[in-house]
């Protein structure tokens, strides 16, 4: 589809009052926007936002933006970082100060690509996407705070989707703490990094659709690398697959389960588990309905050194469960995901490769979920 092309150029901002500039060097010869909020506040449905900086001129944002102007299902707003050319995969930069946050709530059908944000992280989230039919696509998210302080994460994804990203949350409050915030959406073929103490993946389902397959998702061996909640809805849908999760105290928590009424058995299948100190799946027989059987399928999963076993899930049937002999990647304690044959994890899950290896300023990492073919993944 045609696209309005309009621009954001950090490099060559000229007025200082986020007015448009008169640039000569903008492309197109068209003037250039010089601050994010100035370009936010001009765009409509069709246009699509091209977005230049550099680490040098990284834009700081001392206050909240948020897009107010929807996109339609025939003309979306596509915002996009790119370094020389628009379009040439690059990454644009920006900071959130404080209590700042880059929100996507108030507009429908947005597709943000290729942009690096980081955060303070003084306030829940630093980038938050709760829009139907948004996209967060070959991002890089991360919350630089180290802070204990509840409820902080990188991303909040609510009716929205989150593809090929690398995101990461340095917080140090276990408990309360996640990279990803999920209620209804989908989060796939990305990075999530939990580097202090925060869980993975938060996903609340609440009679909510949700899928999280194909991610890399690596802890600091403390918290969860997926906690489901609120499964106790009558009806919703849940997959949960294809996902290599490591160096978690438990690498999925089934915080409740399903009532037996429910027509929609959520599904755990085809995950790879390694490094987590209590159990691979976990089930929490307190939460609500955690005694039911039968009502969440859990198949197909592959695990290596979960401390207290791979799964603690009663009675529930576990069908073509792996225990690997060794390490499913050769180097996986450093991030170098690339399969070990010897483990047997190839044969377990089909997995031909997760490798990690620098390409670029912001690399492009190339690995593969446990079933899928090769996706590029934007990572720092």
């Amino acid at each position: 589809m045609a696209m309005n092309d309009v621009y954001l150029d950090l490099d060559f901002a000229v007025n200082g009052d986020g007015t448009l500039a008169t640039e000569a060097g903008a492309p197109g010869g068209a003037g250039a926007w010089n601050t994010l909020v100035s370009a936010i506040a001009g765009l409509a449905a069709g246009d699509r936002l091209n977005c230049r900086g550099s680490e040098a001129n990284r834009e700081t944002l001392t206050s909240s933006v948020n897009l107010s102007t929807s996109g339609t299902g025939t003309a979306p707003i596509h915002i996009r970082g790119y370094d020389v050319v628009p379009g040439d995969g690059g990454f644009c930069p920006f900071h959130m100060y404080r209590t700042a946050r880059m929100r996507f709530d108030a507009c429908e059908w947005v597709f943000v690509e290729g942009l690096h944000v980081t955060g303070d992280g003084w306030s829940t989230d630093i980038v938050s996407l709760q829009g139907d039919s948004n996209v967060l696509f070959r991002c890089f998210v991360e919350n630089q705070s180290t802070s204990s302080s509840a409820d902080r994460r990188a991303v909040t994804v609510s009716d929205a989707n989150i593809y090929g990203c690398h995101l990461v949350n340095n917080g140090t409050g276990s408990a309360t703490n996640e990279v990803v915030s999920l209620a209804r959406g989908f989060v796939c073929d990305s990075l999530i990094e939990a580097r202090g103490q925060s869980s993975g993946v938060y996903c609340s389902t609440n009679g909510k659709a949700n899928t999280i397959s194909g991610n890399v998702i690596i802890g600091g061996g403390v918290a969860q690398g997926i906690s489901l909640d609120n499964l106790h809805s009558a009806h919703h849908m849940l997959n949960v697959s294809r996902n290599s999760i490591r160096n978690f105290e438990n690498g999925v928590k089934i915080l409740d389960m399903p009532p037996t009424s429910s027509s929609v058995r959520p599904c755990i299948s085809a995950n790879v588990f390694a490094n987590c100190s209590a159990y691979g799946i976990y089930r929490d027989p307190a939460g609500t309905n955690g005694t039911n059987t039968n009502t969440l399928t859990i198949i197909g999963n592959a695990f290596h050194a979960c401390g207290s076993g791979s799964h603690n899930v009663g009675d529930l049937p576990t069908p073509d469960e792996v225990t690997l002999s060794e390490d499913p990647f050769i180097d996986g304690g450093n991030g170098v995901l690339i399969p070990n044959r010897r483990s047997g994890v190839e044969l377990a899950t089909r997995t031909r490769s997760m490798s990690f290896e620098d390409t670029s300023r912001l690399p492009v990492h190339h690995h593969r979920g446990a079933l899928e073919p090769s996706r590029r993944v934007a990572v720092r």
